[in-house]
């Protein structure tokens, strides 16, 4: 059964992979040497006897790695989500949990395609949160 750490660990692995995926085509742009953005404010791992190129490569191979476990891990949290799903009848609740937790869509959006404010919204997820345990 999904908890409401699990709920709140979906949005921050959203997240995370979202930075991940920026900073990996970063590394890339800087391995294959034909990156043209400034990355001052990117860190590698630096060693003497490793040309940058590589070290760009094997830190983008890493990250990779790392994109790909926390995709496995919100692929699951999701599925758990989507067994919450079928305990909920109301339609609204439903569509809501959707948009948030499948589509990993902010407030501000859900707001926007359900019609709803977000203060009503942020009261229907409650609801649904009060009865999940921690």
């Amino acid at each position: 059964m999904v908890t409401k750490r699990d709920l709140q660990r979906i949005q921050d692995l959203h997240r995370s992979i979202q930075r991940e995926k920026d900073q990996l085509y970063i590394l890339q742009e800087m391995a294959s040497g034909t990156g043209s953005q400034s990355f001052d404010n990117v860190r590698v791992q630096s060693s003497p006897l490793i040309s940058s190129g590589n070290r760009f490569a094997e830190a983008a191979a890493d990250l990779d790695v790392r994109i790909k476990e926390e995709e496995e891990e919100l692929e699951y949290l999701q599925k758990q989500v989507e067994k919450l799903l079928e305990s909920l009848s109301d339609d609204s609740e439903i569509r809501i949990m959707q948009l948030r937790y499948l589509n990993c869509y902010t407030w501000a959006l859900i707001s926007r395609i359900t019609g709803y404010v977000e203060r009503h919204l942020y009261r229907i997820h409650d609801k649904i949160e009060s009865e999940l345990p921690d």
